[in-house]
């Protein structure tokens, strides 16, 4: 089967969840001797550097010159259309979300939903940031969707008016763990792990309160949030009132391999978000032998199944009660990282390629 995916994402990311996904897929359906070609064009994409040469077309840029990017992305499309033109694939699965094909083909088109955060959230992203009429531009010219949860599904169905028969659910998965080597681990303090971003409806401020709010927390714990930007004055504000240290709530960033030693080191990962498309970071803790505490929210209970520790992302004294519970009873963190090596063990990248295949083959 020759499958083409678009360039829209590997334009818009430099490291991220999206290109990850379609990056892993393509490897693993190459790996199956299916013809992939990514028609990346002029990108910046670091995950494609390390892909096969047979796999991506285009060229990589460190950043893209100033105010080029329209320009650059109109030759994508030209060079994408190109390559269609000449290799015919049987499919087009596009990457991202656009009113009009970036590639035109007559073959079926493929989009896929990673959640309806920007629906139901609006006020907590920028008006440029927006994609919500592109996204239902897409959906509606697409022969076929794919959903990374049965979550996501059922909220697409309920705000776009789609039909479930038009949606395919095929989960994500985490990549297998580094070989994290010898390092030194200079945290001296246990400490519990947040990870990514933290809009509002990540619940990072709940966390925080839900943490202060416990004694024994406080006093034999740390927080490490890796990810995003540094602290705002508001954060830092909260942090304070909260009766908790500065060098107690540390902030920290890095590669895929500082991150992998965090969730090594990590007495538990806590994941508060109200709400998640999939939840990847989950799956990443459990397969690095890291306990999870997650909230009972959107689509996390698919995705940690019994392997987590759960709770009500709105309330805080439950949250406290859980962080306690595997903070002060080892026999629950030994039996929470037994299920969670577990539990990452159903999740890969080949089921992933294999299931979203198995949808391909119904439309060629």
């Amino acid at each position: 089967m020759r499958i083409a995916f678009d360039p829209q994402i590997f334009s818009i990311q430099k490291y991220g969840g999206i290109s990850r996904y379609f990056v892993r897929i393509a490897e693993e359906m190459h790996q199956k001797g299916e013809q992939v070609s990514i028609l990346a064009g002029y990108h910046i994409n670091s995950y494609l550097n390390d892909c096969s040469p047979k796999l991506v077309k285009g060229k990589y840029l460190e950043k893209y010159p100033s105010r080029s990017i329209r320009a650059i992305r109109k030759l994508n499309s030209i060079t994408g259309n190109l390559r269609s033109s000449l290799t015919r694939p049987d499919l087009i699965h596009e990457t991202y979300f656009s009113s009009k094909p970036v590639v035109k083909s007559k073959a079926p088109v493929f989009v896929t939903v990673y959640d309806m955060i920007q629906e139901i959230y609006p006020d907590q992203f920028h008006a440029g940031e927006l994609v919500t009429n592109q996204k239902k531009d897409a959906l509606k010219r697409a022969d076929h969707i794919f959903s990374i949860s049965h979550h996501t599904k059922t909220d697409l169905c309920r705000l776009f008016d789609i039909p479930s028969e038009k949606i395919s659910v095929v989960h994500l998965a985490a990549d297998n763990p580094l070989e994290l080597g010898s390092f030194t681990n200079s945290i001296e303090k246990p400490f519990l792990l947040y990870v990514g971003l933290r809009f509002d409806y990540k619940n990072f401020s709940k966390f925080l309160k839900a943490f202060s709010n416990s004694d024994s927390l406080k006093k034999e714990f740390n927080i490490i949030a890796f990810g995003g930007s540094g602290f705002s004055q508001k954060e830092r504000s909260l942090i304070q009132s909260l009766g908790l240290q500065s060098n107690q709530v540390i902030h920290c960033g890095g590669s895929d391999l500082d991150l992998g030693r965090l969730y090594a080191k990590a007495y538990a990962f806590v994941y508060p978000s109200i709400y998640e498309g999939f939840g990847i970071p989950s799956l990443e803790a459990m397969s690095y032998g890291c306990p999870v505490l997650s909230s009972n929210s959107s689509s996390l209970p698919e995705v940690v199944g019994d392997a987590a520790l759960t709770f009500n992302p709105m309330d805080g004294d439950e949250m406290t009660f859980q962080m306690e519970k595997v903070a002060f009873d080892l026999e629950i963190r030994e039996q929470l990282i037994a299920k969670g090596y577990q539990r990452a063990g159903e999740f890969s990248w080949e089921k992933t390629a294999r299931e979203t295949m198995d949808v391909y083959r119904k439309f060629v």
